[in-house]
């Protein structure tokens, strides 16, 4: 358990690979705050599911000493790779949620890749894509499964709308464009 101000590795529990697995996630997702501790906590499980963890233990990446691990070459070679697998992912749905018809397409295709994304994107200094994710997930959750044609319709909305934020490399809030863009996503659940 990391405290605020000390160093020592965060353990993630029984499940983790303690020989490589788990030392790369603790290292990759050590944070000095309590709430970014619990952060590192939920989004080490996302790494590991969407492979962010294993593709840098296949690299054999470890992360170096610095203050502040967010501003390391290792973090930012994460960053990479959560943001290349995350436009893979959204290329993919989006083709997936366009090819479908009403009744046709499982929550859960959507779901779980974006329960992952609402989760990574905020660690890795994309707040915008995050909050989109998970307005899309806490909005589909509410709605017919299989997805009806309005889910579809939100979900096709969602999708193009993080894709395009995806590819102009939009980090943070987004500013006055990201509050727009929540806004018109917004009206189109009501």
């Amino acid at each position: 358990m990391l405290r605020a101000g000390h160093t020592d590795p965060i353990h993630f529990g029984h499940d983790v690979n303690p020989d490589a697995a788990l030392h790369t996630c603790e290292t990759l997702l050590v944070v000095y705050s309590g709430a970014r501790v619990e952060l590192a906590r939920v989004a080490a499980g996302a790494a590991r599911r969407t492979g962010v963890v294993g593709s840098m233990v296949e690299a054999g990446r470890t992360m170096s000493a610095s203050t502040d691990p967010m501003q390391s070459p290792e973090w930012e070679a994460a960053r990479h790779d959560w943001y290349e697998q995350a436009r893979t992912q959204l290329d993919t749905l989006q083709q997936a949620v366009n090819g479908a018809t009403p009744g046709s397409l499982a929550l859960e295709t959507i779901y779980a890749p974006m329960h992952d994304m609402a989760g990574l994107a905020g660690v890795f200094g994309y707040d915008m894509l995050g909050r989109i994710s998970r307005s899309l997930i806490e909005t589909l959750r509410k709605g017919a499964n299989p997805l009806d044609a309005r889910m579809l319709m939100i979900a096709k909305a969602h999708l193009a709308a993080l894709a395009a934020l995806h590819a102009r490399d939009v980090r943070g809030d987004g500013g006055p464009q990201g509050l727009t863009i929540l806004t018109k996503l917004a009206s189109i659940h009501a």
